[in-house]
């Protein structure tokens, strides 16, 4: 399976004890009944509350142009399960794999990444929401 990508960030917000979805190349982060929302739940959102979802911004994010943009690459998620910037030794691994890739139910699991012409040997996979969206040790 081939595939493209966009790159965001995820949060984990102490307050609210949730992560919460961040995209600083588009300035977007998605809201719906003034709760901020993780990839997952925006997915959701588009589908389900489009009329109700909102963008924080410092500037304007044009919302359909926005959700037009991103909607594709709300499929699969990635993330390193070691987040540190600071560490010049080896990443903390899982079965020898450094990132952990959310893939929905009923998929394959991606082995190739388009865009940067090259093949994703990287990850552990999970179908668990739950296991992905761990609060943070």
């Amino acid at each position: 399976m081939r595939g493209g990508g966009h790159v965001a960030t995820e949060v984990f917000i102490d307050e609210l004890q949730k992560w919460v979805f961040v995209d600083a190349q588009f300035n977007a982060m998605p809201f719906l009944n003034n709760v901020p929302l993780n990839a997952v739940e925006f997915q959701n959102a588009i589908r389900t509350n489009f009329d109700k979802l909102e963008f924080k911004s410092l500037g304007k994010v044009d919302k359909m142009s926005y959700i037009n943009f991103v909607q594709p690459y709300l499929y699969y998620f990635d993330c390193s399960f070691d987040q540190r910037e600071d560490v010049i030794t080896e990443r903390n691994r899982v079965n020898n794999k450094r990132s952990l890739m959310l893939v929905p139910l009923a998929t394959e699991n991606p082995t190739f990444m388009l865009v940067w012409n090259s093949k994703i040997d990287y990850c552990e996979y999970t179908n668990s929401i739950d296991d992905f969206y761990a609060k943070p040790n």
